[in-house]
Parts: C-alpha cells; structure tokens; sequence
C-alpha cells in the first residue's frame, strides 16, 4: 500500500486491527500493508484511499482510523488469518474473490487491478463486520478517490508468467482500448519481445485462468480455448524485434466465439514459434478483461 509522500504523520490501521504510527515522511509501513504491496506493486487502490482519507485504514477496515470491523474484503483476509494462514497467502487467496458483490461481478484481483476498490461498491449495498455480527446495506465513505468499482473497460488484468524464449528474451502481452461485444474496432492486443520472423497467434478462454506448466512455460487460460488466426512476427530473425498485433473487436465481431457478449469474462494468451527451445515453441504472459456492451 503505497503511501503518499506527505509531511502529515499518518496512522496506518493493519488488517487485525493494530494501530502503526508512521512518521511524518510517512516512510515506514506495517508488515500487512507492506505484503499487499508486494502483492498488488502496480494498483494505485490503496493510493485512492490514503489521498482520499488521510489513511489506509478504509482500504480494509469500515471507518477511515481502523478498529475491529472490516469491509467485505478485509473481513475474509481476517478471517483466513485467522485461520493460520501468512499475511500475504491470505491477501492472495483473497484475490479470486468477488467480496463487494459489485454490479460487475468483478473479483478482488480485477478491481485492484482496475484501482477500483475490492472492499466497496457504490450505495448503500456494503456490510460492516464484527467479529460476532455484522450491519448490511451501508453505503461506503465518500472521501476515497476513484472508482469505487471497475467499469467494463477498466477490467483489464496483465496476469501469469511468461516462458523466457531461446533468445533469452520474455514475451509480454497488453491490452489497450475497452473491450465491446459491438464496438466492432478499437481494443488493441499487443504482444512484443518475440522472435522476429516467426508465425504466432492469441488464444482465449471464456472459462476462467490457469496457471499449469506447459511446454517449459505456463498454459494461463482454461481449457477449451479458441485459436485465433495465424500472424506473422515481423521483425529480424534471430532477435527479439518481433511482435503479434490484433483488433480483437474486430475478432468479437467476427463472431467466431459466441460466448464473446457483454458482460462476460475472457482470458487471453500468445503463442510462437521458437524453434531453439526444446518444445520449439513460446508462451507469453496471459491478459483478462470484462467485455463492454
């Protein structure tokens, strides 16, 4: 959780509940914001809440100065704590949860990487918990900045691990615009770091991630996937210069999926050839998103 750089001293709240006092450089960290951290390096969820609140406590706990009563996400991560499990495997256990029950069924992990919040949803539709009871149907505090929850464009999630080519080099898949099941143009798949003049193609699932190894790599997306059409890498041969390119609501369009509406989930992840491997074959990292009306 990253604070900002502010001369104001800063009470941080962990997610037990114990109070930290950090400095008026606000440099030092508790070890539960630390680990969430070094989970989620990239969400600025947690950043939204302290500009906001003046603290990190309502990232997980109810009110801005902590206590013992959390939000819907930090409630489950208390509760697996107590269960015996480390600070970080229970924030990442938390991930593939939906804990707000937010209008776009979008789990934790999506929401922080949508630097929405995986806590809070929008009116009076969140619970305060205890350790022996709980309140329903409140709304949230209205000073956290941002969204509150992910819009269908703001779903997108880099995930997985990339297998490291014959070249020494680590294929990296984007995804920029907002994915539509209408729009027919205007979502970019992008995949660089590749071997140059080589065949490639994007593959998806509607059935959710994975993360098996496959091929020296990691198969990310859930059987059955769809192949996309064959794209050449460009590039020069023998280096890492080439990339894969694709409108993919041009491919929505196309209606080769069905399962491609509104509302639902994709997962998507590139393949190449990469005849100095042993498998003679590459594996990107994987991208997921909520696909706009």
């Amino acid at each position: 959780m990253r604070l900002p750089r502010s001369a104001f001293a800063l009470t941080v709240l962990t997610i037990a509940g114990a109070a930290v006092l950090v400095g008026s450089l606000a440099s030092a960290y508790s070890n539960y914001l630390n680990n969430w951290r070094t989970v989620y390096p990239n969400s600025t969820t947690d950043d939204n809440v302290i500009n906001g609140t003046g603290q990190s406590c309502a990232l997980c706990h109810f009110t801005t100065n902590g206590g013992k009563n959390w939000n819907a996400y930090g409630w489950k991560m208390y509760q697996n704590i107590q269960a015996g499990q480390s600070v970080t495997t229970a924030i990442t256990n938390a991930g593939p949860l939906d804990s707000d029950a937010d209008p776009t069924s979008s789990t934790n992990v999506i929401e922080i990487g949508a630097n929405a919040q995986p806590g809070w949803t929008v009116g009076p539709h969140n619970t305060e918990y205890f350790t022996s009871s709980s309140t329903p149907n409140l709304n949230p505090p209205a000073s956290i900045l941002g969204n509150l929850d992910p819009g269908c464009s703001g779903s997108i999630v880099v995930y997985c691990t990339s297998k490291v080519n014959s070249l020494g080099c680590t294929p990296a898949i984007s995804m920029t615009g907002a994915p539509s099941a209408s729009a027919g143009t205007g979502c970019s798949l992008s995949t660089v770091n590749v071997i140059g003049n080589k065949n490639g193609l994007f593959f998806h699932s509607t059935t959710g991630p994975l993360g098996t190894p496959f091929h020296g790599g990691f198969l990310c997306v859930k059987s059955p996937t769809k192949r996309h059409a064959v794209l050449a890498s460009g590039g020069t041969g023998g280096t890492c210069s080439g990339s894969f390119t694709e409108d993919f609501n041009v491919y929505i369009t196309n209606g080769t999926d069905p399962a491609l509406v509104a509302g639902a989930s994709v997962w998507i992840q590139t393949w190449s050839r990469d005849p100095g491997s042993a498998s003679t074959d590459s594996l990107s990292n994987a991208v997921t998103a909520v696909l706009c009306p």
